[in-house]
């Protein structure tokens, strides 16, 4: 807001790509404030895997999805999974639980699947039926358990009387 996008730029460029991992992410002066005040999408989520900085609050997760919309919730999934304690996990869980869209489906049930967030990410589905089918379809397709749990999804949605929701999905993906 300032102007000094290019100065920003130069800087977090000039940064080595471990400096900040080496310090468990919680450097006092917090680099991912910086990172996530550049003016480009593209160049927060490249600098931030580059520099490997975690998005280990809230606000640093809500600044993720202003730059990103839904474009890197896989990058949020994976930090609510990363947490081995509940209350960071809940804490960044909250900002994905954000997103109401098919695209968080998947994210979201990962972190059902695999995390310490996982009531949280369950309220987010129950919460969200309207997005389900056509966020879980093309999970389905895989062989993980993620694929499987999308899939037995789906069959409860149909027992639930929603086929023609999830007929419709269907055919949306090839």
């Amino acid at each position: 807001s300032l102007g000094l996008g290019d100065e920003l730029l130069a800087l977090v460029e000039s940064w080595p790509k471990d400096h900040f991992y080496y310090l468990d992410n919680y450097y006092p002066q917090y680099p991912q404030r910086v990172v996530l005040g550049l003016n480009d999408p593209k160049l927060v989520v490249h600098h931030m895997r580059r520099l490997k900085l975690s998005l280990f609050d809230e606000r640093f997760a809500r600044a993720w999805l202003a730059h990103t919309e839904f474009s890197a919730l896989d990058d949020l999934a994976d930090a609510v999974c990363a947490f081995e304690e509940r209350a960071y996990a809940n804490e960044v869980m909250s900002a994905l639980a954000l997103v109401k869209a098919p695209e968080a489906v998947g994210p979201v049930l990962r972190c059902a699947l695999e995390s310490q967030a996982s009531m949280k990410a369950q309220e987010w589905l129950r919460l969200n039926p309207q997005y389900e089918a056509i966020g879980l379809v093309p999970l389905a397709a895989g062989k993980t358990k993620l694929a499987a749990l999308a899939e037995k999804r789906l069959k409860v949605a149909v027992g639930q009387g929603r086929a023609d929701e999830v007929k419709t999905a269907i055919e949306r993906f090839p």
